[in-house]
């Protein structure tokens, strides 16, 4: 069974998971989710699609 987060347990996606589904490294997966610069706007969309994805199963 799963909850929020749609993964076991309750708890939020990982980083390295949602990085890892946009196909970029931890450090960009990073970057993005604390809004650093030197992303484009394409990776950007990337990993915040796939971290709405995850979290929702």
């Amino acid at each position: 069974m799963t909850s929020a987060g749609g993964r076991p347990g309750g708890t939020a996606p990982r980083s390295r998971d949602v990085a890892r589904l946009a196909g970029v490294s931890q450090k960009t997966g990073s970057r993005v989710h604390n809004g650093e610069r030197y992303v484009s706007g394409e990776v950007r969309r990337r990993c915040w699609t796939r971290a709405g994805n995850s979290a929702t199963g």
